[in-house]
C-alpha cells in the first residue's frame, strides 16, 4: 500500500505517518516525498517548464515499489495507492495519466478528486508570472522566468507562498494538463482531467472514494473563531465568499455573481453574514462545494463511461478529537483529515475513545482487505475482522448498464450538530454504518445545476 500524503500541494512529509497501525493487517506499507509547491507544481504551459514534478516523483517512487518491493515481503502485482486531501487528487490524476500504467493496481481517494475546484489548473502562465515577480525576476517570456527562478535561493521562494493560500487561489501551483513535444515526450496529464474522465482515458481499477461529512469546517471554523479572521471575511462578505467558491475562470462577472446569489439563498437563506448561527450552512456549503460534490461528480462520471468498481463513502464519525479543536471545542461535525488518524496514529488526537478505536478497526480492515481482494468486504473475511463487518456488504456505487438506478454509498457513523457536548459521539451508543443512496440529494442536484466545469 503506497501512501500520497496531502497538503494542499505545498506542504507535508511522509514522515508524519508512522505505521503502527496498518502493521497488524499483514501488508507491506510504502511512503514517500515529493517536491512540493514552486518546485512540485509550478507550469509555464509550454516545454520550459511543463508542471506536475511533483506527479513525477511519485511515479519514480512506484517504478521503484515495481522494481524493490519483492524484496521487502510485498507483491509488486498488487500495489494499491491511496492519498487524503491532495493526496487523494494525485492518486485521481495517476490513474488518468498513460505513464503510470502497471505500476499499481487499486485506488483511494480520501476527499480529493483531479476535479476538485482547488486542485484546477486555471492559468498556470500567470501564476508563473506573478511568482516571478514576487522574487524580482523579469517576465518577459517563459524562459527567462525558469532561468530566474532556479537561481533564486530556495528560502525566498517558500516566504513568497500566501500565508492563507485557500485565498489566494491563483498563487496555489497544483496538476496541470500538457503538451506532449519532442522535449515532453510523455506528458503525466496529456489533457485536462474533465475532458480525459469523459472520455474514459484513464485506468478503470477498482477505487475506494469519498469525503467528510463535514470536510470545510476545518477551515472554516478557525475564521469564525478568530474575530480577526471573521471581521475580515464579514467587511468584504462577498468578495471572499466568491473567492471561497472557487468559481470556474470562464464564468462572466453576471454568470459569477448569479452562482454566488443562488449560494446564499440556497444554504443561508439570504444572509450576507458569517456567524455562529449560520455556522453549520456554511460549513455545509463550502464542504458540499470543495469536497461532497466534486467526489459525488467524479463517481458519475466515472460510472457513465463504464468504471465497474467504485465503492463510495461518506465519513460522518465524529471522533473524540477533531481538526476543530484547534480553534474550538464545539461540535462542527467531521472535518477535514479528521479520517487520518484512524489509519496513522496521531500523538496530538490522543487518547482514542472506544467507538474511536472501533473504527479506527473497521476503516484499517475495509482499506487493507481492498488493497488484498480489490473488495472492502468480502466474501472472506480475514479471522480478525471488525464486528461491524458481519452487518454490512459494501456495494459498488452503481450496477453498470443500470443508469437511472440510485447511487449508494457506504456510510459510516452519524453526527448531530449543535450540541454544546464537544465529545458527542460517546454519547450514540454503538457505531453505526449501513448502505444508504443518493447521499445529500437535494444540495448535490443545486451543485449539479450551476455553470462549473464539471458540468
Amino acid at each position: 500500500m503506497c501512501w500520497i500524503h496531502g497538503g494542499l500541494f505545498y506542504s507535508g512529509s511522509a514522515q508524519n505517518y508512522p505505521p503502527d497501525f496498518l502493521m497488524d493487517k499483514n501488508v507491506v506499507l510504502v511512503t514517500f516525498n515529493y517536491r512540493l509547491g514552486v518546485y512540485g507544481f509550478l507550469s509555464t504551459g509550454d516545454d520550459e517548464s511543463p508542471g506536475n514534478y511533483g506527479l513525477k516523483d511519485q511515479r519514480a517512487a512506484l517504478m521503484w515499489v515495481q522494481e524493490n518491493i519483492a524484496v521487502f515481503g510485498g507483491n509488486p502485482k498488487s500495489v494499491t495507492l491511496f492519498g487524503e486531501s491532495s493526496g487523494a487528487t494525485c492518486v485521481h490524476c495517476h490513474m488518468l495519466s498513460p505513464f503510470t500504467e502497471g505500476l499499481f493496481h487499486r485506488a483511494i481517494s480520501m476527499a480529493g478528486t483531479a476535479i476538485s475546484p482547488w486542485a484546477s489548473c486555471p492559468d498556470p502562465l500567470s501564476m508563473a508570472q506573478e511568482q516571478a515577480k514576487l522574487v524580482n525576476c523579469s517576465t518577459a517570456n517563459t524562459s527567462t522566468i525558469v532561468a530566474c527562478l532556479k537561481d533564486t535561493d530556495p528560502v525566498l521562494l517558500v516566504k513568497t507562498y500566501p500565508s492563507e493560500p485557500l485565498f489566494a487561489r491563483n498563487r496555489v501551483f497544483t496538476p496541470c494538463p500538457e503538451q506532449q513535444s519532442f522535449r515532453n515526450p510523455e506528458p503525466f496529464l496529456p489533457g485536462d482531467p474533465l475532458d480525459l474522465i469523459r472520455a474514459g482515458k484513464f485506468k478503470k481499477i477498482p477505487w475506494i472514494v469519498g469525503a467528510n461529512s463535514q470536510d470545510a469546517s476545518t477551515f472554516i471554523v478557525p475564521i469564525l473563531n478568530l474575530n480577526r479572521l471573521r471581521a475580515r471575511w464579514n467587511k468584504n462578505f462577498e468578495q471572499f465568499t466568491k473567492s471561497f467558491l472557487f468559481l470556474p475562470k470562464k464564468l462572466t462577472k453576471v454568470q459569477a455573481d448569479g452562482v454566488y446569489e443562488k449560494f446564499i439563498d440556497f444554504y443561508l437563506n439570504g444572509t450576507r453574514n458569517l456567524s455562529q448561527q449560520d455556522a453549520y450552512q456554511i460549513i455545509e456549503g463550502f464542504s458540499d462545494r470543495h469536497f461532497i460534490h466534486p467526489v459525488k461528480k467524479s463517481v458519475d462520471l466515472h460510472l457513465s463511461v463504464g468504471h465497474e468498481k467504485i465503492f463510495w463513502y461518506n465519513l460522518a464519525y465524529r471522533g473524540f478529537y477533531s481538526t476543530t479543536y484547534l480553534t474550538s471545542l464545539r461540535n462542527y461535525g467531521v472535518g477535514h483529515v479528521d479520517e487520518r488518524r484512524y489509519i496513522f496514529p496521531m500523538s496530538f488526537f490522543w487518547p482514542y475513545s472506544e467507538n474511536d478505536k472501533e473504527v479506527s478497526e473497521l476503516i484499517l480492515n475495509l482499506w487493507t482487505n481492498f488493497a488484498k481482494f480489490e473488495n472492502p468486504t468480502p466474501a472472506n473475511k480475514p479471522p480478525d475482522s471488525s464486528r461491524l463487518l458481519d452487518k454490512v456488504t459494501w456495494l459498488t456505487a452503481r450496477d453498470i448498464g443500470l443508469e437511472n438506478m440510485h447511487t449508494r454509498y457506504f456510510n459510516i457513523g452519524q453526527v448531530i450538530l449543535g450540541s454544546p457536548t464537544e465529545f458527542l459521539n460517546e454519547n450514540l451508543g454503538p457505531v453505526k454504518i449501513n448502505m444508504a443512496e443518493d447521499l445529500n440529494k437535494e444540495r448535490m442536484d443545486f451543485w449539479d445545476s450551476l455553470p462549473l466545469n464539471e458540468n
